[in-house]
């Protein structure tokens, strides 16, 4: 990952097999961030699909890229409808109660 050091300094980093692999401090973290890119796909390949910033740097990713943002679309895609389906059956159960309540009070 990318990370501010001090004021002046910005730190990259990637992680593999829980080794932290240092890759250098620069001045933008712009560039901390490219460098983190080169890094985790020359390590990772299409893996790292997924995690790069700056994708566009590394034409090779493009393809990789495209489809990991669909796939994660299509997750959080899911992630709405089930939240959507808990909302609506919660809501039934609450209209249900309340229909049982107000029977009870007839």
């Amino acid at each position: 990952g990318v990370y501010q050091g001090s004021i002046n300094a910005w730190y990259s980093q990637i992680s593999i097999g829980g080794q932290p692999i240092h890759l250098g401090s620069y001045a933008a973290p712009a560039d901390a961030a490219k460098a983190y890119d080169r890094a985790i796909w020359s390590k990772l390949g299409v893996e790292a699909a997924a995690l790069l910033n700056f994708p566009e740097l590394i034409p090779e990713s493009l393809p990789y890229v495209a489809e990991a943002k669909q796939r994660q679309m299509e997750m959080e895609a899911e992630k709405a409808r089930q939240r959507d389906e808990k909302i609506r059956l919660r809501e039934e159960k609450e209209a249900l109660r309340e229909q049982r309540r107000l029977e009870k009070e007839e």
